[in-house]
This record gives C-alpha cells, structure tokens and sequence, in this order.
C-alpha cells in the first residue's frame, strides 16, 4: 500500500496503536502521527501526540511546535506554545527564527505580556 507524504515507519506505528493502542513516541514521531490522528480522527492518538509535545516544549522546537498549533488550532497545544513563549521570551527572541513565529502565535504572546488599559 502506498499513501503519499507517509512514512513507512509512521505508518507502522499508526497501525500499532490502532491495535494495541501503545505506541513509544519520540519528537517526530508524534508530529507525524498528530498529523496522521487529526487526518482520520483518531481522538485519543492525537491527545496522546499532544501531551507528550507539550511535555516536550523547548525553546529548540518552538517554532516547530508554533507552525503545529496554528495549523491544526488545537488550544492545549496553542495555550502551552504562547505560555511557553511568555516563560521563555528573552531566549526565543534570540533565534533567527522567532519571527517566522506564525502571526497567532506572536500576537497572543504580545498580548498577554503588555499590561491591560482600563
């Protein structure tokens, strides 16, 4: 079976889950099966995919993990990137890539830093 855009070993481990509902995730693993959960709604993969990403934050995946949570706009994942973001402002502004942040990401974190105006 050939399925465009999957990996053999993404694939493997989809169906592993399916059937023992256990899967050993690592950092590319569970982008690759979030995406593949969300593709054929498979709830409890993408919760399982999600936690361990938002365990796994760090500034070295940030932007990573931004591009994930505006695409698929799952709020755990959204609410833990801009949290993170807020904890972790000063070192992520240092990348090269803190401002390929998708606009969402770096909107929301700007507004929860700025003090509200009554």
């Amino acid at each position: 079976m050939n399925i465009p855009d999957l990996k053999e070993t993404t694939f493997t481990s989809f169906l592993e889950y399916i059937y023992g509902h256990e899967v050993e995730l690592y950092e590319r693993l569970a982008i690759e099966l979030f995406e593949l959960a969300d593709k054929w709604s498979l709830m409890s993969l993408l919760q399982e995919c999600e936690r361990f990403l938002i365990e796994n934050l760090s500034v070295a995946n940030f932007f990573e993990m931004s591009v994930l949570a505006e695409k698929f706009w799952t709020s755990k994942l959204m609410n833990a990137v801009v949290e993170f973001g807020l904890k972790n402002l000063e070192e992520l502004e240092k990348r090269e890539d803190f401002f390929q942040v998708p606009q969402c990401v770096l909107v929301r974190t700007v507004f929860k830093v700025r003090p509200q105006f009554n």
